[in-house]
């Protein structure tokens, strides 16, 4: 029985974290000014995000890299690098690819 708390505990932890992981995303603002907006530590954060990760992992979760294709799409050309990503792609995933892109150089 105290297992199966605990489980539960954890699962309402995460899904906590699930929340917090999203409205920082969506805020606009950076990780850093959000959590002191907040009152969290960055640490604390990036902490919580990976064990959201591996949550997500573990109920062998598909987490799509892109959304499915659109008639309008934001081409990215660099060297020999073509990326065709739809308009409504998630702000964060244009950055990750951006500072991929970047790193690469």
């Amino acid at each position: 029985m105290n297992t199966e708390i605990q489980a539960v505990k954890q699962e309402v932890r995460i899904r906590n974290w699930e929340a917090e992981v999203a409205a920082c995303t969506s805020s606009g603002l950076t990780v850093q000014q959000w959590c002191r907006d907040n009152g969290i530590s960055v640490k604390t954060y990036y902490y919580h995000l990976r064990k959201v990760r591996e949550a997500m992992l573990s109920e062998n979760a598909i987490v799509p890299l892109a959304a499915p294709k659109k008639s309008c799409n934001i081409e990215i050309n660099t060297g020999d690098i073509n990326i065709s990503v739809p308009t409504d792609c998630p702000a964060e995933a244009l950055v990750t690819i951006l500072k991929v892109l970047k790193n690469a150089e």
